[in-house]
């Protein structure tokens, strides 16, 4: 999927869904029961809209690299809807959050903003300009993002 569409502007939503239905289905087999990973997408037809291509991957890939303990009880979830009037989509990502020392290996010692969001960030301006919102939350424990684009 990101050999084929990763370079396109705009795929359709049910085409990136398709491909985090695997990357879930890939990160379940890898922590089998040791991690709490949950994913919630649209009930019923998913809406005929287009979105930048593997721009959720991103945020479920930055959840598994840094939310992640061996240490400590960790999880993902994640969840795709529409706003109640139907208008736009939202996009939640919740995960853990641990102490440098407990996070995988591969976790980014750095802290604030990594180049990641920033750089998707950046896509999301080129082709929403302002509209679409992008927010990052954290405190001790739970990393939360949550995007909203429009339908």
């Amino acid at each position: 999927y990101a050999l084929y569409h990763g370079s396109e502007t705009m795929v359709p939503l049910a085409k990136d869904l398709e491909a985090l239905d695997v990357y879930f289905q890939l990160v379940r087999l890898r922590y089998s029961n040791k991690v709490d990973i949950h994913f919630r997408t649209l009930e019923g037809d998913v809406p005929t809209m287009q979105v930048p291509p593997l721009i959720f991957a991103t945020f479920i890939e930055n959840a598994f690299k840094h939310g992640i303990s061996y240490r400590h009880s960790s999880y993902v979830h994640a969840s795709l809807q529409l706003t109640d009037d139907g208008r736009r989509l939202l996009f939640q990502c919740i995960n853990s959050r641990h102490t440098q020392t407990d996070k995988q290996p591969t976790a980014n010692p750095k802290k604030g903003e990594g180049i990641g969001l920033q750089n998707v960030r950046k896509r999301l301006d080129l082709i929403y300009g302002k509209d679409y919102s992008l927010v990052t939350e954290s405190d001790e424990d739970v990393y939360r993002l949550t995007l909203t684009l429009p339908k």
